[in-house]
């Protein structure tokens, strides 16, 4: 080996040498603490599990299948907005898109549009399209208004109801409340036999939408339903917008929402939702005076 060869070879080794002595000169140690567990036993949840022994539940941190977390992805679909021959194509396509639940309006206007004279037919039928979900392997959300927003007319509310100046809408009068008993009472028909507990797809209701008034409202609401026999393991609110009074911890589970794309705006920055603190935990929960939101 000649000199140069040489030099290149100790050349070579003191940089090894100086690198490995580089990393070693920083020890860098840390503590990782276990985390306390999630809380349970609070959530007033309807019946959790069906007739082969699944269950679903949730706890302060996550949502739960079998006792295992899971973090499921949810995808909108409106029936009444599509012809029924396109439900199942349409259906398999947002499976294979990643999609594990799908979530779904019941516009009230779409089935009772004339006081009285009720609608399930054709691609109005609840009942089928939450059975097409069932048969590809979806999971069902129905989210039951009575107000819905979705871009439709009063927000899905009928006509005849809005015309009803006298009653106080979306809120806990006994005349609106009784009309939307009424509402309720069909759409458990339509999902009778369909319940997760009956060995059915429909794994959650979602009471009005976007509500930010009185919890009365809304749990009053979830009574209904209830009463109505829409019995699921989990009921929902939208987590916005924020709420002059927090509904009772464990009551109603906070649902958020995002679209992947706002084609209505050219305003490519990201979007994020900013309502305040979600009660999901006791340890979380306000004191009566500092209940602003839920």
């Amino acid at each position: 080996m000649n000199s140069r060869s040489e030099k290149l070879l100790l050349a070579a080794v003191y940089v090894a040498l100086a690198f490995s002595f580089s990393l070693r000169s920083e020890v860098v140690s840390a503590t990782i603490q276990t985390p306390p567990p999630a809380e349970t036993g609070y959530f007033k949840l309807g019946t959790t599990k069906n007739p082969a022994g699944h269950e679903i539940n949730v706890n302060s941190r996550c949502l739960l299948f079998d006792g295992q977390p899971v973090f499921p992805v949810m995808g909108e679909f409106h029936y009444s907005r599509c012809p029924q021959a396109e439900w199942r194509e349409e259906l398999l396509k947002t499976k294979a898109g990643g999609v594990d639940i799908v979530a779904t309006y019941v516009f009230w206007i779409h089935h009772e549009e004339i006081q009285g004279q009720w609608d399930w037919s054709g691609q109005r039928d609840l009942k089928k399209f939450v059975q097409t979900c069932g048969e590809v392997g979806l999971k069902v959300v129905i989210r039951g208004g009575p107000w819905c927003h979705g871009e439709v007319r009063n927000g899905g509310l009928p006509d005849w109801v809005e015309a009803h100046k006298d009653w106080k809408l979306r809120s806990a009068d006994t005349n609106f409340l009784a009309a939307v008993k009424i509402l309720y009472g069909e759409i458990a028909r339509q999902l009778h036999g369909e319940l997760w507990k009956d060995g059915g797809p429909a794994i959650g209701f979602q009471v009005d939408n976007e509500f930010g008034g009185s919890p009365n409202y809304l749990l009053a609401l979830k009574n209904i339903a209830g009463d109505a026999g829409i019995d699921v393991p989990l009921y929902i609110k939208t987590g916005w917008p924020a709420m002059r009074t927090p509904v009772p911890l464990g009551e109603l589970l906070p649902l958020f929402g995002a679209y992947p794309d706002g084609f209505w705006t050219r305003n490519l920055k990201p979007w994020m939702v900013t309502t305040g603190k979600i009660l999901l935990s006791r340890s979380h929960a306000p004191t009566p005076a500092s209940a602003t939101t839920r």
